[in-house]
């Protein structure tokens, strides 16, 4: 199970696909349910990765701006990154939740929503994916695994991957720091344990 926009595709793909460790099995990607009681029974690894929640706050807009699938979703994150949050907290104001479409609301869901499902095995993060995904591997006597994050998503959407090539801080105003803290405000609280400091937009 993972956190959408933390990196954690690139673990589910690298085991999928390994042939140093052929008896990888994973459960679904990005479904906020626990496996099923038959799969448990194996006594499986859990991996869960997580991510500083001002950059993530990007990736979940451009990941939003990039749908052809759900194009509620994708004309609003059109409005601009500000535009995005500050819809969503109208939206939050007056119907309880920050994002009516399905797709959206399950992607932006906060990262401490996933965290506190299950006694992960493994919490790693995105800005050090690589060098905690080998010791994790090490840890239990795994071969190691080289992993490709890439841009999935927006890769072959051209507006999409234009504004990817920006710095994450260029699209931040002071209003969309404001907004970011405020949607996301238990994962900045949450996740101390695993950042000393978050970086500054």
């Amino acid at each position: 199970m993972e956190i959408p926009k933390t990196g954690t595709s690139a673990i589910y793909h690298a085991l999928q696909h390994s042939r140093k460790n052929r008896s990888a099995e994973c459960y679904p990607r990005h479904w906020p349910l626990l496996p099923p009681e038959d799969f448990m029974l194996r006594n499986p690894k859990s991996f869960v990765s997580v991510r500083d929640p001002y950059t993530r706050a990007v990736s979940c807009w451009l990941w939003c701006y990039a749908q052809t699938k759900y194009p509620l979703t994708s004309n609003q994150a059109k409005l601009g990154f500000e535009g995005w949050l500050q819809k969503a907290v109208d939206c939050y104001e007056d119907l309880g939740f920050y994002w009516p479409q399905h797709a959206a609301s399950t992607v932006c869901l906060p990262q401490s929503y996933w965290l506190k499902l299950h006694e992960w095995d493994f919490v790693l993060k995105k800005e050090t994916l690589q060098a905690d995904f080998s010791n994790a591997l090490k840890s239990f006597g795994a071969s190691d695994l080289k992993l490709k994050v890439k841009n999935a998503n927006t890769a072959v959407n051209k507006p999409a991957k234009k504004l990817t090539q920006l710095k994450w801080q260029a699209h931040y105003t002071s209003k969309a720091k404001q907004l970011v803290e405020k949607i996301w405000a238990e994962d900045f609280k949450s996740l101390e344990r695993y950042y000393d400091s978050y970086e500054t937009p």
